[in-house]
């Protein structure tokens, strides 16, 4: 009995401090930059995947969009070349034990293709395989874009062990007809297959409700590959800079809400997406929006670091993440795919976001398709002001002028099937 007794407490005590061990070795790092006017890169440390702390400026490097992964000891940033440059992109490389000085141990830029006349290129995002090999995703200018009109193509380019850091000439990477300009491109290696999201920016001066898509493949270059057509997040809108990572058996996904057109969120501009790992493709998700101590995120990258190389461990603060209510108008130009006209148009799919009434203007007749419930959602509101039409659920529901303006509850399942319509205030 005693030997049984003693047995359970090694057991527990062992249980315990695993458990401990990968929560404290377990923080989120995030490099980011604050705005196009200050592009230094900033560092932000998380316990939680929704509180992030400001942690320190990386040295001095600067530049949009970076991204950072940890190999072997080392950790490394890449980042854009500026275009007037004949490089592509640099990527700096720090040595963990000498983060907490950010000492830069090395710096190399990469010309892995020709600018042309475009020249410019884009969100260099960097991947490094479990063997060691290194891939940077970039998209760059076509050439013959029109200043009105530019449009996007992804590339790769290998390495084949980062620590060697040659990398070869950029190869095209040939994705769905279901844009002709893409941006943005960030991979992750999930169950031994590697799942990309990307941006489309098909027109970029009217950008704003562009969707993202997720594509897998067996390869890291993406020569072959299977679209995700039922992935939960391919209706969000007003995104950009896509971020991955896996934690505790749970894909987080980040991203940088550029527009504040879409949802309520008032001050990170960061949303993170959390699913099981085994439901990547299919979600449920639950979104919340991320919560920083003082200032803006912009587009960037989030890895795991192990806490013993964060010497000056930050004071970790947990904000309310309270925001309030906000009222969003479903028009033509941010809503639909471009048919129908202002006053009567459809929606494909609509992704409502926590704590928003949506508003149909006056004298407009919407019908909505299908709803996606990529922030895992039990219920939305929609009001109707004078003159309007709603069609949903084959259902037809108007405003009559006498009326005030009446609001819909609309109860959806995980998955955005609609249970229930009741009028809440007429």
């Amino acid at each position: 009995m005693k030997k049984f007794f003693l047995l359970m407490m090694s057991l527990l005590f062992i249980s315990v401090n695993s458990a401990t061990s990968v929560n404290a070795q377990n923080y989120i790092f995030g490099t980011f930059f604050t705005s196009n006017e200050d592009t230094y890169v900033q560092c932000y440390l998380s316990n939680d995947g929704v509180n992030f702390t400001h942690w320190k400026q990386l040295a001095d490097l600067k530049g949009r969009d970076p991204s950072c992964r940890i190999y072997n000891g080392n950790l490394y940033i890449c980042l854009v070349e500026p275009k007037e440059s004949d490089q592509t992109f640099y990527i700096t490389k720090f040595n963990l034990n000498d983060l907490n000085d950010t000492i830069s141990s090395e710096q190399t830029s990469y010309g892995v293709i020709k600018r042309g006349n475009a020249r410019n290129i884009w969100a260099p995002d960097l991947f490094i395989d479990d063997n060691g090999a290194g891939y940077v995703y970039f998209a760059k200018e076509k050439e013959g874009n029109k200043k009105s009109k530019r449009e996007f193509d992804i590339y790769v380019s290998k390495c084949g062990n980062i620590e060697s850091g040659i990398f070869e000439p950029a190869q095209k990477i040939n994705l769905p007809a279901t844009s002709k300009s893409y941006i943005d491109a960030h991979v992750l290696k999930v169950n031994g297959k590697y799942y990309m999201i990307v941006k489309n920016e098909e027109e970029i001066t009217n950008n704003e409700n562009k969707s993202p898509l997720m594509l897998k493949s067996n390869l890291p270059t993406f020569e072959t590959y299977e679209e995700i057509k039922d992935w939960p997040l391919k209706n969000i809108r007003g995104y950009e800079g896509f971020s991955m990572l896996e934690r505790d058996g749970k894909i987080f996904i980040y991203a940088d809400n550029f527009t504040h057109k879409y949802d309520n969120i008032s001050t990170s501009n960061y949303t993170v997406w959390v699913a099981d790992k085994q439901n990547i493709e299919t979600g449920p998700y639950k979104a919340t929006y991320v919560e920083t101590d003082d200032r803006t995120l912009r587009h960037g990258s989030l890895i795991l670091i192990d806490d013993r190389y964060i010497e000056d461990k930050p004071q970790f603060k947990k904000f309310d993440n309270v925001h309030e209510s906000k009222i969003i108008k479903l028009n033509r130009e941010d809503f639909s795919d471009g048919s129908g006209k202002d006053k009567n148009f459809a929606i494909n799919y609509l992704a409502p976001a926590p704590n928003v009434l949506y508003v149909i203007p006056n004298k407009t007749f919407v019908e909505i398709k299908n709803i996606s419930n990529p922030y895992g959602l039990t219920n939305f509101k929609i009001s109707l002001t004078d003159g309007a039409k709603l069609k949903i659920f084959n259902q037809v529901l108007e405003k009559n002028s006498t009326d005030d303006d009446p609001i819909y509850n609309i109860a959806i399942d995980p998955n955005g099937r609609i249970k229930n319509i009741e009028s809440v205030r007429n």
